[in-house]
């Protein structure tokens, strides 16, 4: 039974569910409102083990709610297998009627099922009227309720707990429609309720995480279909009606073989069932929809055999096996047009294997032409004739990923004249030869260092021109024309694909625009001098021009710069050429014989000096050095301290000549404006600072001036 338990200031403390009152406080019963006044203090104990409980503050909201157990309110659910407490049964029927009470027979004990049976029209305390929802007055006490609702938008009114439903409560799906009212607990549904679609009442009884499970009673057009236990969403044990309320089995579900209405929050299957499992006709109707739906056959509750099927946009007619498509059968998707009405459009039709096009077939355009016949396989066609718009044979051959991969022979628009024959990878030709529109052989290919170059024409569906020129291995590579129709024309000079626009830039052609891949020079078909531009790959391997670039490669003399090293080196050479003005050898301590071979070689052209130990290198660095030095014309007019020739003088900040090259080199900056040839240092107050080079006449080299 429900009780109220007050505090000695006179609202509410707990309230839940008991199987009787305790003997010493029934002199505290008045009037049978279950009003007990506990003079000693407020207890839990006062409470079942394993009564659900709801504990109140002293304005009236809930503050916890749970279950009892060993005098405290635990917030936890209980296991599948248990009656729920929320029941108002007594204990001694829940003893005597367990679910799991069997004979040896597998038959339910009907007597302890009736039992539960005849006490289910009390099973719900809150009533629900189509015109007007209202509770019994034991739902007074909710702790925050929403008045108004919104058209389009679910709503909930109810006991909350932390702003989640907890307790006892209403859920509106969209116009005001109630679609369930019960128990909560941590906002799914637990405990008892009642569960509607489109104003019609679908269940009745006790839920469990959403799912139904303990007794309750499914309802089609209000007349009852199943009355008994069930157990994760589906009928275990119990009575099944057929439309005049006859009952027609009795008994474990999974022995029912028959016509049944199974229904849930989402569709409605109508059909046969062998051994409580769909199997035979049967049609599914999703509530969301009234046009969405499958019909055909079943076997061990999957799709089996023929069956039509719309759902998700789209629409199949054929063979299916273990839910999949399998057999011959034809593939349509939605289609809206210009007058916004939708329509489905055939996409394919031949066979199937699980679930992917397999086998012979006919691929279709959205008009309705056949684009393409013959084998697929692995869901894409693997051999056969594409065609153009105007019916003509386009290509026939071998095919990968929907792209003419493979021999083949691909054809002119207009008429059935070869244009290429032989073999071709990923849509282009590769190997073979080309023919003029009138038929006459003008091109073979040849090979050249295992690369294989050729000529000749691809075109787009409609019949239009796509490339028209030369190829290396299948790519655009030499002399050709490129068209995305009217509005994108790349003629000239491709490179590996790309398109060379003879101002030192290598592009990617698209249609809609042209990104850079490389700005610089080119040796023998390779990046020489310049900068390359990189960008973003996704997990396809397709490269995301649209993002623009990540970041950039330097290219000096045919290969990739190491900027780090660059770095370093440049820093090495200044300490040496510090050390030459200063003669502080602590300058070049830790710079090793290789960095003094390459500053050799790279300042004054000296090679082949492996074979000396180190002080021998720096000797000669040092005769070099003072014998430049001494011819003042080339030293002090031609040279400046990095040994660059001085062509476009600057002023440093220590007073000296440099060339522009070398000073744009020293203080170049990356993206967060620090500079990246010359090193930091944090200074006595702890700030980071770079450390500028101290140059011969002692002062540092901070920055300079153009206007000499």
């Amino acid at each position: 039974m429900f009780l109220n338990i007050y505090s000695l200031g006179g609202h509410i403390k707990y309230s839940g569910f008991s199987s009787k009152i305790p003997s010493f406080l029934e002199r505290k019963i008045y009037h049978q409102s279950l009003k007990i006044y506990d003079t000693g203090g407020v207890m839990l104990s006062l409470f079942n083990e394993n009564s659900f409980i709801r504990e109140y503050n002293k304005e009236g909201k809930i503050s916890n709610i749970g279950y009892m157990k060993n005098g405290k309110i635990q917030k936890e659910m209980k296991k599948i297998d248990e009656i729920d407490t929320l029941t108002e049964y007594s204990e001694e029927e829940i003893e005597s009627s367990s679910y799991s009470s069997w004979d040896d027979n597998n038959s339910y004990q009907q007597e302890q099922l009736y039992a539960i049976f005849n006490n289910s029209q009390n099973l719900f305390p809150l009533v629900f009227d189509y015109n007007n929802i209202s509770v019994t007055e034991e739902q007074s006490d909710i702790e925050s309720t929403i008045s108004s609702y919104d058209e389009y938008e679910d709503e909930y009114e109810g006991e909350l707990v932390n702003d989640i439903p907890n307790g006892r409560g209403i859920f509106y799906k969209g116009k005001g429609s109630p679609e369930y009212i019960g128990h909560w607990f941590d906002g799914k549904r637990n405990g008892k309720g009642i569960y509607y679609i489109d104003n019609k009442k679908i269940y009745y009884g006790e839920w469990k995480e959403n799912n139904r499970s303990g007794f309750g009673i499914s309802y089609f057009h209000g007349k009852k279909i199943f009355e008994g236990i069930w157990k994760n969403n589906l009928p275990y044990s119990g009575k099944i009606y057929d439309p005049l309320s006859n009952i027609v089995y009795h008994g474990l579900f999974s022995k029912y073989s028959g016509t049944f209405t199974d229904i849930d929050e989402n569709r409605t299957y109508i059909g046969s069932f062998k051994d409580g499992k769909r199997d035979g006709y049967g049609e599914v109707q999703f509530y969301n929809d009234e046009s969405l739906y499958y019909r055909g056959l079943w076997k061990n509750d999957r799709k089996n055999g023929y069956g039509e099927e719309i759902f998700n946009d789209i629409k199949y007619l054929g063979y299916w096996k273990d839910n999949k498509y399998d057999g011959y059968g034809t593939f349509y998707e939605i289609s809206v047009n210009d007058i916004g009405n939708d329509t489905y459009i055939k996409e394919y039709s031949g066979y199937w294997k699980n679930g992917k096009k397999e086998g012979k077939g006919i691929y279709f355009n959205d008009d309705g032409r056949i684009w393409f016949e013959g084998e697929f396989k692995e869901d894409g066609p693997y051999y056969g004739t594409q065609y153009y718009e105007n019916s003509n044979i386009q290509y026939k051959g071998y095919f990968n990923d929907y792209t003419f991969e493979g021999e083949g022979i691909l054809y002119y628009p207009y008429s059935s004249t070869i244009c290429f024959k032989g073999t071709f990878k990923e849509e282009n030709p590769f190997h073979g030869t080309f023919y003029s529109d009138e038929g006459m052989e003008e091109n073979k290919t040849k090979i050249i260092h295992g690369n294989y170059y050729t000529f000749s024409k691809t075109f787009y569906d409609d019949g239009t021109i796509k490339y028209e020129g030369y190829f290396k291995n299948g790519i655009y590579h030499g002399e050709g024309i490129l068209q995305f129709g009217d509005e994108k024309i790349y003629k000239g000079t491709f490179l590996n694909g790309f398109y060379w626009n003879g101002e030192n830039t290598l592009q990617y052609p698209d249609f809609l625009s042209s990104p850079i891949i490389f700005k610089g020079s080119l040796k023998n078909e390779k990046y020489f001098t310049g900068i390359e531009y990189i960008y973003e790959v996704n997990d396809c391997n397709d490269i995301l021009y649209e993002n623009g670039p990540i970041f950039y490669k330097k290219w000096i003399n045919g290969y990739p710069v190491d900027e780090e090293k660059e770095r370093n080196e440049l820093k090495q050479e200044m300490k040496i050429l510090s050390y030459l003005e200063t003669k502080q050898k602590k300058m070049i301590k830790k710079i090793g014989k290789e960095d003094f071979i390459r500053f050799l070689q790279k300042k004054y052209n000296i090679t082949q000096k492996d074979n000396l130990f180190k002080k021998d290198v720096v000797n000669l660095i040092e005769k070099e050095y003072y014998s430049k030095k001494n011819r003042k014309f080339i030293e002090k007019e031609e040279f400046d301290l990095f040994g660059n020739e001085i062509k476009n003088p600057v002023i440093g900040s220590d007073g000296e000549t440099y060339d522009e090259s070398s000073m744009i080199y020293l203080f170049e900056r990356n993206e967060n404006m620090e500079f990246k040839n010359i090193p930091y240092i944090y200074n006595d107050k702890n700030i980071r600072v770079p450390n500028y080079p101290i140059m011969s006449n002692g002062k540092p080299l901070e920055s300079y001036k153009k206007n000499i």
